[in-house]
């Protein structure tokens, strides 16, 4: 896992194993931070806050995190190079894609 860093926040990218599936099974399009290619990036910010209720994003409205204390924070969220998640807000319209690979 790479970790960049940026001011405060941090960019987290599970590159490494994406990298390794991209070549284990020839996935077109992705595995590498580069243009024309697609990526999934998380931005995070060292914030200590309570996980509530009231805090969480999903429907089912708890979480086995409950009252825990964490320190890292999803500010931002990019699946396919678009921006899902902004600072609580979702955006739906983005659906994931079918990979692709290039067998030879």
């Amino acid at each position: 896992r790479y970790l960049w860093v940026t001011n405060n926040a941090r960019v987290v990218a599970s590159q490494w194993r994406r990298f390794m599936q991209a070549i284990l099974f020839n996935v077109k399009d992705r595995g590498f931070i580069r243009k024309g290619y697609k990526a999934d990036l998380t931005l995070v910010s060292r914030q200590t806050y309570s996980v509530t209720s009231d805090s969480l994003p999903n429907r089912c409205g708890w979480s086995p995190f409950e009252g825990q204390r964490l320190h890292w924070k999803v500010e931002t969220t990019w699946v396919n190079g678009h921006k899902v998640y902004d600072n609580g807000t979702f955006d739906g319209s983005v659906k994931g894609q079918k990979v692709g690979f290039a067998r030879k």
